[in-house]
């Protein structure tokens, strides 16, 4: 990839959305409750939808996108982006995804999935990856990287030891994306962890469904960090 100068927006026409896509991470109907401006929101990315965008849009915001079943939205069509001045954004999923091999050129990642490819914490996308309804998009199975934080929180309030966690983690990634559930995975631990501790940990689990939700939480700070973005660089 050739070099691209990292530009730092500091204005934003407040007349021209942002375009977001998301829908599995969270929902369309909640970015449009919690979001302050407002935004052009799209479905899950996918190859080829970057040329489909309003050609005066500032800054794009990508948290999930589509893969392994079409094909993935590229580098390539997002440095495009970059080296025409625009802010691209990402986070949650394949935005963040993209946002570890595009920083460098100036795309921005945010929240904690983010920072956990960055540093390598986690580096398949396979951690990300779920299956979701082509409806609405709400998510049928859970990502493994929200079953690696809600495991650690339990371990933070003693539910389940340390060793517990790897061989918790350890189960789950031995089960394909499209099936992992925290049913499924109860179900494989069966014989492995005593059944108190698996109710423990589903009572916890299920009593702090979305606090423990990894990928909406990144992607409410994302929508958060717009617009603060807009707040201090837009004009009308």
């Amino acid at each position: 990839m050739g070099e691209v100068k990292k530009i730092n927006k500091i204005v934003l026409d407040k007349n021209i959305s942002p375009t977001i896509f998301i829908g599995s991470s969270m929902s369309q109907k909640e970015v449009k409750a919690i979001m302050k401006i407002e935004a052009d929101i799209k479905p899950p990315i996918r190859r080829g939808d970057l040329k489909q965008i309003n050609p005066h849009t500032q800054l794009v915001a990508i948290v999930d996108g589509i893969f392994y079943s079409n094909l993935a939205i590229s580098p390539r069509e997002i440095l495009d982006l970059l080296e025409r001045g625009i802010t691209v954004i990402g986070s949650s999923s394949m935005g963040a995804l993209r946002a570890v091999e595009l920083d460098r050129y100036g795309m921005e990642g945010i929240g904690r999935i983010y920072n956990m490819y960055k540093n390598n914490i986690i580096q398949s996308d396979a951690e990300v990856a779920l299956t979701f309804s082509p409806k609405d998009y709400k998510p049928i199975t859970e990502p493994l990287v929200n079953i690696r934080y809600a495991i650690k929180e339990a371990e933070e309030h003693q539910i389940v030891s340390v060793s517990e966690v790897n061989t918790i983690v350890e189960c789950a990634k031995r089960i394909y994306f499209s099936d992992l559930s925290y049913n499924n995975l109860f179900k494989t631990l069966k014989g492995l962890i005593r059944e108190e501790t698996i109710e423990k940990l589903n009572r916890f689990i299920n009593e702090n469904k979305q606090r423990l939700d990894l990928k909406r939480n990144d992607a409410i700070e994302l929508i958060n960090y717009i617009d603060d973005m807009y707040e201090r660089y837009g004009k009308c």
